[in-house]
């Protein structure tokens, strides 16, 4: 009986094939980093120019409150965005820019915490807006709630 493997010339190709397939993977892989590089650049400096633009003290003010903010400070903090008159000034991107920021430190704070970083209320149920469902609500009009 012959032996049933694989020819050395079959081997060679499988070899080849593996490791084009490998080198495909690692070239995706670095693009999908440098993309996210790219992308941690531009929010960096989108929060640069946040911080410098015309709100700049008011985002400092609020980024102090944020580092002190609790899982339980959730409701001083939506009190504090809706009485936030240079917020309600502020255009539309710089809103986005705001919650933006809210959203990162709220995701932080929940995961040091134990928990998901997120954890939205369902739609059409009987579950409260969460706390960054009520800060979008105020800087966006998103998301309304009876």
């Amino acid at each position: 009986m012959g032996d049933v493997g694989m020819s050395g010339v079959d081997a060679m190709s499988g070899i080849d094939a593996a490791n084009a397939f490998e080198a495909a993977a690692e070239a995706q892989m670095f693009e999908a980093q440098e993309l996210f590089r790219n992308y941690e650049r531009a929010k960096r400096l989108q929060l640069r120019a946040l911080r410098e633009g015309q709100w700049g003290a008011e985002v400092k003010a609020l980024e102090q409150l944020l580092d002190t903010i609790t899982l339980e400070g959730g409701p001083a903090l939506i009190t504090y965005i809706a009485k936030c008159a240079w917020v309600q000034a502020a255009d539309a991107n710089v809103r986005r820019e705001v919650l933006g920021l809210i959203a990162t430190h709220i995701a932080r704070l929940r995961v040091r915490s134990g928990l998901p970083p997120f954890n939205d209320s369902l739609p059409h149920s009987d579950e409260p807006p969460t706390v960054y469902e009520t800060v979008r609500h105020e800087l966006t009009g998103v998301g309304t709630w009876a």
